[in-house]
């Protein structure tokens, strides 16, 4: 069965009231931001948004339909959202970065 994807809203308030950990990722590039990400880490679902049509600056470039190996390519393979929460994902030389917050 193929279902409309929740909204931010929904999806928020959703998890919310099964009492999961959220993440919201913005991901910029340099004052941009690119595309917004919430995952749940609880059960491992995520929806997301994107901005702008650079597949280049995209966190799941072309793919439409991401799974959530998909977003774990995206985050590596280190704890990634530890090393994001101190440096906001910034690298010498890339203009693109992160800002995530518990919701």
């Amino acid at each position: 069965m193929i279902s409309k994807p929740l909204s931010f809203e929904e999806f928020i308030l959703t998890k919310r009231a099964d009492k999961h950990r959220l993440i919201k990722l913005s991901v910029y590039d340099d004052d941009t931001l690119c595309s917004c990400i919430i995952a749940d880490f609880s059960d491992k679902t995520f929806v997301f948004d994107n901005y702008i049509n650079n597949a280049i600056k995209l966190p799941f470039g072309n793919n439409k339909t991401p799974d959530w190996g998909n977003f774990e390519e995206f985050l590596s393979e280190y704890n990634t959202l530890d090393i994001i929460k101190k440096t906001k994902g910034r690298m010498a030389e890339d203009n693109q970065w992160i800002d995530m917050e518990e919701i």
